[in-house]
């Protein structure tokens, strides 16, 4: 019985690198041409225009990350579905990490505000300053939740997958 793999055939692979390419240039230039052309105006309609730009480009991003990460390779063997597995497994490691690092930083920094709504005393929950120092933390560094998502675990596991997928064909081509 033939081991069934859900993968894309491998051209989807290359549509997903055209639907990458076309999102990193081809919004940002639309974009400014519609800027030029006065179809928009960016003076009043600026934080709007680039809330839609960002959705845009997360959605055409993650669709040509999909294709890329789940379709086969040229040359699919059960070595390479090894390294797959391999690089799910550590993508995932590594976005759950990213997570609990900042959602433990977050659920430090909402208890010390919390205690201080309550009217906690400082020298219990707030030793010399550090609630204030943990808040701006949490502020400055909200940007690690996103780390955690699924559109950066395709691109964990795509950066693994590449990266093992190149020093097998290395350690191939020096045994030749």
């Amino acid at each position: 019985m033939k081991n069934k793999t859900f993968l894309f055939p491998h051209k989807f692979q290359k549509v997903g690198c055209w639907i990458l390419l076309l999102s990193f240039i081809g919004i940002p230039v639309s974009l400014f041409f519609c800027n030029v052309l006065g179809l928009i105006d960016l003076k009043n309609s600026f934080a709007i225009t680039v809330r839609i730009l960002a959705g845009l480009m997360a959605i055409f991003l993650s669709i040509g990350l999909f294709l890329i990460a789940f379709s086969q390779e040229r040359f699919e063997d059960e070595y390479i579905g090894a390294i797959r597995k391999k690089s799910i497994i550590i993508s995932t490691i590594i976005g759950f990490c990213c997570y609990l690092i900042y959602s433990t930083i977050a659920t430090i920094g909402g208890a010390c505000m919390v205690a201080e709504a309550f009217g906690v005393s400082g020298n219990i929950v707030d030793p010399d300053g550090f609630k204030m120092m943990l808040s701006d933390f949490c502020q400055k560094y909200k940007w690690l939740e996103n780390f955690s998502g699924v559109f950066y675990m395709f691109i964990y596991y795509e950066v693994i997958f590449r990266i093992n997928l190149h020093k097998l064909n290395k350690s191939v081509n020096n045994a030749e």
